[in-house]
């Protein structure tokens, strides 16, 4: 009788740890980002299938045991497009350095891919890795920079005043060419053109100019 108890508690154990795998695997899948648990050496346990699809000619790496620097040495070629040693070894090199950083950090890849890579360390000294997509985020903040820099040129050879006004009528932006001697130019930014010159705010051309910027 005592045996059977035995066998049926150790039956039961596994039964919860099958139940608690299925748990943790359905939670990877339901997850849209790239996902991938090690253990405390570093070696592979198990991913979502996003982080599969990631790797299709290498997803024989993706066993249990794997070492990371095995994987990490696909990432290298998949990734970010190494292709000679000198080059996988260096990438290899940052992609496992790395592992330890706690703090995210982001990777331009091929094709005008990047990424958003953060490594967690679980209770058991294992490690959590999450990879994001993020071209399209920095493709926006290229977008953004160009169009800046396009307008600071615009305004740069502008011969006559040139400005720039947020919603509430603040200066954001503010370049004079012909009349630089009236204040330094970073005084404008954050005011209100009646804010600098207080006395003339009931001058009708003033007037005609809030009529004008409210009616935009």
């Amino acid at each position: 009788r005592g045996a059977s108890s035995d066998e049926t508690e150790i039956v039961e154990s596994r039964n919860e740890a099958e139940k608690l795998k299925n748990l943790l695997f359905d939670a990877f899948e339901g997850i849209p980002e790239e996902i991938a648990l090690l253990d405390s050496e570093a070696k592979f346990v198990m991913c979502n299938d996003e982080y599969r699809k990631s790797l299709p000619q290498d997803a024989d790496v993706l066993q249990p045991g794997t070492p990371y620097e095995t994987i990490a040495r696909a990432i290298a070629v998949a990734y970010y497009g190494a292709e000679h040693d000198g080059e996988i070894e260096n990438q290899l090199a940052q992609i496992v350095n790395r592992l330890d950083q706690s703090a995210p950090y982001e990777a331009a890849g091929r094709d005008g891919k990047w990424y958003l890579v953060r490594h967690h360390r679980t209770r058991d000294g294992g490690y959590l890795t999450i990879r994001t997509d993020i071209a399209e985020r920095k493709q926006t903040e290229q977008a953004l920079i160009l169009s800046e820099r396009r307008f600071r040129d615009f305004a740069s050879t502008t011969a006559d005043r040139f400005w720039e006004m947020d919603k509430h009528y603040r200066y954001t932006f503010y370049r004079a060419e012909t009349a630089p001697h009236l204040r330094p130019l970073d005084y404008f930014t954050g005011k209100r053109p009646w804010e600098i010159m207080p006395k003339d705010r009931d001058l009708p051309k003033w007037k005609e100019m809030l009529q004008l910027l409210e009616q935009r």
